[in-house]
């Protein structure tokens, strides 16, 4: 009888921690995805202006590559210490 009440307990022990602490654990998943996506905006703000400074002139086509290189560079390594 004392095993059966304490199975009953810890399943629903267990039931109550998981619905308490879902809410905490998708959030969590909608901020990492919400600052991705701000990361991203900057950085494709960052190709347009650019891209920009070359039509413009501003940049001569090798310095736009250099930059383009570095703007590519720092967006791999944002994405890799976001998924690692």
């Amino acid at each position: 009888m004392t095993i059966i009440f304490w199975l009953i307990a810890s399943t629903m022990t267990v039931l109550v921690l998981g619905l308490l602490l879902w809410p905490l654990l998708s959030r969590t998943a909608v901020a990492a995805t919400g600052e991705q996506e701000k990361t991203l905006s900057i950085f494709r703000q960052q190709f347009a202006e650019l891209e920009q400074d070359r039509v413009n002139g501003v940049l001569t086509d090798e310095l736009y590559q250099q930059a383009r290189r570095e703007l590519e560079r720092r967006l791999l390594e944002a994405e890799h210490a976001n998924h690692g």
